[in-house]
């Protein structure tokens, strides 16, 4: 039985040995993962491999006097944006809540800048999200020049009446950056390779700035059209702008349609540190959003934990269980393995009453067991004295007188059985 218990003892800290390295390996391999970034979306600054932007995060932190943090709260509780730089990078073509939009504006206006580097399209996408006001424009022409089908037109128009009805609120909701920020999208065909893929253009400096690069490598086919006045244009591929810049209240917007040369990869290959330079501008905080991306803060147990460095809390928590689970799972006190010799104060063919003989010969000496036995009678008299009687007299007059004999004189039972009679004398008066 020994080696039984033994034996579960040492599957059991096996167990607890394997358990431990799978989820010591398990959050290695997340870590792994997640130091990689391959995890995130592309042109995250959480992302470390070519498609991300953490080199750019890395550079820019490594700047003594330039804070940089990134944004994991919803862009409308931005707040002002004085001496600060938002940048957002891989923008995609849709609308926007107004909320989001209204808190960029405001960030802007107060004296901050910003910088949305679209993602990048080999062609036109086969679907975008078009402003309304230029949808209706497009289905107000298509109407003219095809009159022959204007009554199925207009059938199909009342069928759909009420569907474009329900979403009315939701699209008062979002908001297009084209018509506040006056410019539009359009799409330009990058040149095609001799393997027929598609090769990467050149953008051209048209702006007199000459720290800037006088060409940059161009990997979309998006550009900006029907610029206000008010916009400027840095870079433009083939005539058509590709960075543009614009003053909005004492700050400004930077808009660029490719977001390759803020890529790990282009770190590597194609520095271009002026143009970076100049995209953060003269702001002591750079802020990196990644809501754009759907990574958010998520408030919770965890956050607080985070927050307030409550690791080691946990890590004495989860000490706690395991010791309460092993408590509970063995005893701390090594059991009696069964088969074995029984325990050498127990005899065999002894009861209880021969037990209790035993204990009373080790624990009172011959020469006081009468008067123990006396004490032990008297004190069932305890709550009536007056029950005794006489014959407590005549048994202590008993004891004394045998007492009174030299030790080799005495005799116990002789003296007992006096007692005996005494009390059946007793008895004996009662029962007539």
């Amino acid at each position: 039985m020994k080696a039984n218990t033994k034996s579960t003892r040492w599957n059991f800290v096996f167990l607890v040995a394997l358990i431990t390295v799978f989820f010591f390996g398990l959050v290695r391999l997340f870590m792994l993962r997640y130091e990689i970034g391959d995890v995130y979306p592309m042109y995250s600054s959480y992302r470390s491999d070519p498609l991300g932007s953490r080199a750019l995060y890395g550079a820019t932190e490594s700047i003594g006097k330039i804070s940089v943090r990134r944004n994991l709260r919803p862009l409308s509780l931005l707040g002002g944006g004085r001496g600060q730089t938002l940048v957002i990078f891989a923008a995609n073509l849709s609308e926007d809540p107004k909320d989001t939009i209204l808190a960029i504006e405001k960030f802007v206006a107060d004296g901050g800048r910003l910088v949305i580097t679209f993602f990048p399209f080999r062609d036109e996408p086969a679907y975008r999200f078009i402003p309304k006001e230029e949808e209706e424009t497009k289905e107000k022409k298509g109407k003219e020049g095809d009159s022959a089908n204007g009554k199925e037109r207009k059938g199909e128009e009342e069928d759909g009446k009420g569907d474009d009805e329900s979403d009315e609120p939701c699209r008062r909701m979002m908001v297009s950056i084209e018509k506040r920020w006056s410019f539009s999208f359009s799409f330009w065909p990058l040149p095609e390779s001799k393997s027929g893929d598609y090769a990467p253009a050149f953008a051209m400096r048209d702006a007199a700035r000459g720290e800037l690069p006088s060409s940059l490598s161009w990997h979309t086919a998006l550009f900006f059209d029907k610029l206000d006045s008010a916009w400027q244009t840095l870079y433009s591929r083939d005539g058509r702008a590709v960075i543009i810049e614009r003053p909005w209240g004492r700050g400004t917007m930077a808009l660029c349609s490719d977001s390759y040369f803020i890529s790990n990869e282009a770190m590597r290959k194609e520095r271009r540190p002026a143009l970076l330079a100049w995209l953060i501008g003269s702001s002591t905080t750079v802020v990196f959003d990644e809501t754009h991306f759907g990574i958010a803060e998520q408030p919770g147990i965890m956050t607080l934990v985070r927050k307030y460095r409550l690791h080691g809390l946990l890590a004495g928590l989860a000490v706690l269980v395991a010791l309460f689970v092993w408590k509970n799972a063995f005893s701390l006190v090594p059991g009696r393995a069964a088969g074995e010799g029984e325990d050498a104060n127990s005899a065999r063919g002894k009861d209880a009453a021969a037990g209790l003989v035993n204990l009373l010969r080790r624990s009172i000496p011959t020469r006081r067991i009468l008067s123990v036995c006396l004490e032990e009678w008297q004190r069932s008299f305890a709550y009536d004295p007056k029950s005794k009687g006489k014959q407590g007299a005549q048994i202590q007059a008993v004891i004394d007188r045998e007492n009174a004999l030299p030790p080799m004189q005495r005799d116990s039972v002789r003296a007992y059985k006096d007692i005996c009679a005494i009390l059946a004398e007793r008895d004996w008066k009662r029962g007539q």
